[in-house]
């Protein structure tokens, strides 16, 4: 049996990848996070897999994000994976599922 999804959605700061050209001018402040994950544990992996480093805490996800996909992914078959929303009225773009390797990290 496969184990059960779960979703989230909160502000963008945690997923901020200057490798990643859709970043380009944006606020991450401005970015919502959409992640369907089967645990908080695995929520910080798969933003951990798109970002390259462990920017996201559980205590992140406990207090700053909300246990729900958000009106904006209406439609959207929860899959494990990350979703960004870069501006208001657009709608999400996949950044990362299963199966995708992440960008490179930024240098140091």
């Amino acid at each position: 049996m496969r184990p059960k999804l779960k979703v989230w959605n909160g502000r963008g700061w945690c997923c901020h990848h200057r490798q990643d050209p859709r970043w380009q001018g944006v606020r991450p402040d401005s970015v919502t996070v959409y992640i369907c994950a089967t645990s908080r544990a695995d929520a910080r992996r798969v933003v951990e897999a798109y970002t390259g480093t462990n920017s996201l805490s559980d205590h992140e996800i406990k207090v700053y994000f909300s246990e729900a996909w958000g009106r904006a992914m209406d439609g959207v078959t929860p899959e494990r994976g990350l979703w960004l929303q870069f501006e208001r009225g657009t709608p999400p773009v996949k950044v990362w599922g299963d199966g995708d390797a992440p960008l490179p990290a930024a240098a140091s």
